[in-house]
């Protein structure tokens, strides 16, 4: 009979753990702001941009990621400025956010930052006769498009690349 009953009680307590077990679920959205101001011309793809949440995380309202947290991201490409007037890019696919126990988890986000193109040299390029003394100058270099820039405070939206048991 001990051993029923004690059976029972664990089959209960399982239970009771299973149904409040919290789980993110893969593409759940979370909100964060860059903490530092980026340009195309000197961030490396190897570089990590810091950002911090918005706002607090819940699940099951228990706080999974309070406000203020770290998240790192890493830039998938990034192009400095180019020759004719093409301007850089910053792409940035994923990122790593860690909670209060110090697990890890994956974020994926699609953001690419586009710097401005200069348009005017392309049109002269077309109109050949009217710029034989700005091509010159397009091909060695001295017209260059604009960085991409993340500015400080922009927000990202992410999504959690995985889903997750807590």
């Amino acid at each position: 009979m001990k051993k029923i009953l004690l059976t029972l009680l664990v089959l209960v307590f399982l239970s009771a753990q299973f149904c409040y077990s919290a789980q993110i679920a893969k593409d759940t959205e979370i909100l964060v702001r860059i903490n530092e101001r980026h340009t195309s011309e000197s961030l490396l793809a190897k570089d990590c941009i810091k950002a911090v949440t918005v706002s607090d995380f819940k699940i099951n309202n228990k706080t999974i990621f309070s406000k203020g947290t770290e998240v790192l991201f890493f830039p998938d490409k990034v192009k400095k400025r180019g020759f004719a007037g093409k301007g850089g890019y910053i792409e940035i696919r994923s990122g790593i956010i860690k909670d209060k126990s110090g697990s890890e988890y994956r974020l994926s986000t699609k953001q690419k930052i586009q710097g401005d193109d200069r348009d005017w040299v392309i049109a002269c390029m077309g109109l050949f006769t009217a710029t034989i003394i700005l091509i010159p100058l397009d091909v060695i270099g001295f017209v260059k498009g604009k960085s991409a820039v993340i500015e400080e405070g922009k927000i990202l939206q992410c999504y959690f690349a995985e889903s997750y048991n807590l």
